[in-house]
């Protein structure tokens, strides 16, 4: 398991994972290798979350920073 030291480095692989996702969705929205829809829209809605997510930390983080 990861040891996420700072609010950046949870960012950091939320958009690593963001672009799996991106990847993914890219692959498997359409055409021959169309996945279910429900597939779909599960990784679409998680896709949505993660972005909340990365910005949360982002935030997070300058808020940090502005601190210091």
């Amino acid at each position: 398991m990861p040891d996420f030291e700072s609010y950046d480095d949870m960012a950091d692989e939320g958009e690593r994972y963001c672009r799996e996702l991106d990847g993914w969705l890219a692959t498997f929205s359409s055409g021959k290798k169309k996945r279910p829809d429900n597939e779909i829209a599960s990784k679409t809605r998680r896709r949505a979350w993660v972005g909340k997510i990365v910005e949360l930390c982002r935030r997070a983080a300058e808020k940090r920073r502005d601190a210091a």
